[in-house]
């Protein structure tokens, strides 16, 4: 009985000294609004931020290597970036794994997009990616006009790269 009532008071801390809204972060995003800003490490060394990316569409989706449905997703992210790298930029953004281990998936995926590593989960904390795949669509001013939680289709990528001003 002790050891579970530790257990609980444990996680309860844990939950909220690295929630979102203790992070300064009250409300999740929402469709409608700015998308949160974010000054990234990209796997190849440099960095990115929400600003570097506005100008353009973008479809922002953080993913990890344990995640089957993320796995599945993303030769489809990887076709949407071939079809419209000129006008969109794709973006992943790997929560909290080991630098090797993303090495490894993004060559065997041979995903050509930028991948950023979000090691301490800062950025997933702040765009409230409680669960993966998590995806957001962005309109070049940066205001968010969808989100998917869960894998992505190419009827559901579609419909959104309508509403961010990209037509198939």
């Amino acid at each position: 009985m002790w050891i579970g009532l530790l257990i609980g008071i444990f996680l309860g801390a844990t939950i909220l000294l690295y929630s979102p809204k203790k992070q300064g972060y009250s409300s999740p995003p929402t469709v409608g609004s700015l998308a949160p800003d974010f000054n990234l490490v990209l796997f190849s060394g440099d960095t990115v931020d929400l600003k570097f990316l506005k100008g353009k569409p973008a479809v922002i989706n953080f993913w990890a290597t344990w995640c089957p449905p993320c796995r599945e997703e993303m030769p489809l992210l990887e076709k949407i970036h071939r079809d419209y790298n000129n006008s969109l930029n794709v973006l992943g953004i790997n929560v909290d794994e080991d630098q090797n281990e993303i090495g490894e998936f993004i060559q065997r995926m041979e995903i050509s997009f930028p991948i950023g590593m979000d090691k301490n989960g800062a950025i997933s904390r702040r765009y409230f990616a409680r669960s993966l795949p998590v995806t957001f669509f962005i309109d070049k001013n940066g205001v968010i006009r969808g989100q998917v939680i869960g894998m992505l289709s190419e009827h559901v990528i579609r419909s959104n790269l309508v509403s961010i001003g990209i037509s198939p």
